[in-house]
């Protein structure tokens, strides 16, 4: 790849299932990001827009390297970067125009803030009727809250995983990894889709699709209304076990590093008791069910932890995967790159990159037999694109020079 994979990203010249489809992306930061980014891996032409001078705020993110910053680098990769100010009349102009022929519209401003530029859903739908608008936030377009900024450590706040990540006797754990934003860039992914699809096989129109940053991590907390619902139950931090079946944990091994083992099965929990304890600990009464592992766990991770405690991570997993008990040990990105099962699959690949050379990446999730998507590029400088897309839009180089004086791109 080189200067001119930069510039090779017209409508239809992707390849991937999403060939053909065309998406704007205005929001800022992560999780708007990564829905664009979702798309943009499967061939669909996206858009970046960013403001003339500030760009996305991303670009700054540490780590850098030859001042460039890795994490833009991915989550603006396949895309193509266009500047233009959306705060004044003539960028709301041109963006508009842009609207005409485009599927999806993704942003993440405070709720409010397109309307007061006159670009709002009700604004955009009559310039296009078949737009799929998502629109990301901290808590939503409407409500008490929605005036309010929100990041992604409020959403994990909000939602109750971080009133149950952590120790009974320790403060709230928060991941140290965007865990709202990327949760939500998903959900923005496979919402726009079922939008695209009812467009395109049902309705005819398009959609607005209102995701609060809150609300995907509070979806995958499965039980917890119910059980608050039914049985009362208000669940709080049990560390690294498991609400719903026993044993489940991390055990630090002989050698100083860790083993995780998930045995969430009567089956499962059996080859376990058989390996670490013979026919004895398999046929223990307490340890037969889940219902009585669950009452019993103290006395089960007990047993668990000196077995695993007397041997080495590698004598220990050894030893698992031959009797086939569900276990790992605790992977850092040393071990992930070393890994064969991760060299198999093909999870890094390598990208030619103007800025850094070849580097390696996360490659396209999911695998597709038949119509893969592929990393065509990584992030773009600022704007690189603009004088493109608006020739595209009908513009001449005289124009564009003259939008750019004015700082509208």
């Amino acid at each position: 790849m080189g200067n001119e994979a930069m510039t090779e990203t017209p409508r239809g010249a992707r390849k991937g299932p999403l060939r053909g489809l065309r998406a704007i992306d205005i929001s800022t930061v992560i999780a708007g990001g990564v829905t664009s980014s979702m798309l943009a891996d499967f061939g669909a032409d996206v858009i970046k827009v960013e403001h003339p001078k500030y760009g996305d705020s991303s670009r700054d993110f540490a780590p850098k390297k030859n001042n460039v910053s890795l994490m833009h680098k991915v989550i603006g990769r396949n895309k193509r970067s266009v500047t233009l100010n959306l705060s004044i009349p003539a960028g709301q102009d041109l963006f508009r125009r842009m609207i005409k022929d485009t599927d999806i519209l993704i942003e993440n401003f405070r709720a409010g803030t397109m309307e007061k530029w006159g670009i709002g859903w009700e604004d955009l739908k009559k310039v296009n009727p078949r737009l799929v608008m998502l629109r990301i936030s901290g808590f939503g377009q409407e409500g008490p809250y929605s005036h309010m900024p929100g990041f992604g450590m409020v959403a994990e706040a909000m939602s109750g995983v971080a009133h149950r990540t952590g120790y009974p006797d320790g403060p709230p754990i928060f991941s140290s990894v965007p865990l709202a934003d990327c949760t939500t860039g998903l959900f923005g992914a496979f919402s726009t889709m079922f939008a695209i699809y009812n467009r395109d096989h049902g309705t005819g129109s398009g959609e607005l699709i209102d995701l609060a940053l809150f609300e995907p991590l509070f979806r995958l907390m499965e039980d917890q209304v119910i059980a608050y619902d039914q049985l009362g139950i208000n669940y709080g931090r049990i560390g690294i076990r498991s609400t719903t079946s026993a044993p489940r944990g991390v055990f630090p091994t002989r050698d100083g590093d860790w083993v995780v083992i998930s045995a969430v099965t009567d089956a499962t929990a059996m080859r376990l008791m058989r390996t670490i304890g013979g026919e004895a600990m398999e046929q223990d009464p307490r340890f037969r069910t889940n219902a009585l592992r669950m009452e019993h766990v103290e006395a089960l991770e007990s047993a668990i932890r000196q077995w695993i405690g007397e041997r080495t991570q590698d004598e220990v997993l050894e030893t698992f995967r031959a009797q086939d008990v569900v276990a790992s040990g605790v992977y850092d990105i040393k071990k992930i790159f070393s890994d064969m099962q991760y060299q198999f699959r093909k999870n890094i690949v390598t990208v030619e990159d103007p800025d850094l050379g070849p580097t390696r990446v996360q490659e396209v999730l999911p695998k597709f037999a038949t119509n893969p998507g592929e990393v065509a590029h990584l992030s773009v400088p600022l704007g690189c694109h603009t004088d493109e897309v608006f020739r595209d839009l009908g513009l001449t180089p005289a124009e564009i020079e003259k939008l750019r004086g004015e700082g509208v791109v």
